[in-house]
């Protein structure tokens, strides 16, 4: 329950909210949320769930056992696009199987832009690459 506790304060102040504001937004009481950052009360699944979602980050974060860690993983995941969020997301639910094709697609396209880039073409040629029309990527994923 420590581990909780910390993470919860940890993202509240990273994210710049009060108690109150996270409290307000979960629709819960400003003590209750408080009980469960000193570590007095333990949240319910459906609560940690509306909690990830509020402050934007895995569930894993709110369990991360790894300060030190968590707190670096949360500041390059405040970071990402919402495209790299939901590539991310996606990865996690991928196979074993699934996952080292979509790496060897992705060195594919690395290497591809690398070439085009190093045979001069512009950086508008880079847009013309494949997989760039929107739906191409969902076709893709559902492939495999």
């Amino acid at each position: 329950m420590e581990i909780l506790q910390n993470n919860l304060q940890l993202i509240r102040v990273e994210k710049r909210k009060s108690q109150t504001q996270v409290a307000h937004a979960l629709h819960i009481s400003r003590s209750t949320y408080a009980m469960y950052e000193m570590g007095k009360r333990l949240p319910d699944i459906s609560l940690l769930y509306s909690m990830s979602k509020y402050f934007d980050v895995p569930m894993e974060y709110l369990y991360c056992t790894d300060t030190r860690r968590c707190i670096e993983e949360l500041k390059l995941y405040l970071k990402m696009s919402s495209d790299e969020k939901r590539l991310l997301n996606m990865y996690r639910f991928l196979s074993d199987y699934a996952r080292g094709r979509l790496m060897e697609r992705a060195e594919l396209l690395m290497d591809e832009q690398e070439m085009m880039l190093n045979t001069g073409e512009s950086r508008a040629d880079l847009s013309k690459a494949p997989y760039r029309s929107e739906g191409e990527y969902d076709k893709i994923i559902r492939i495999y």
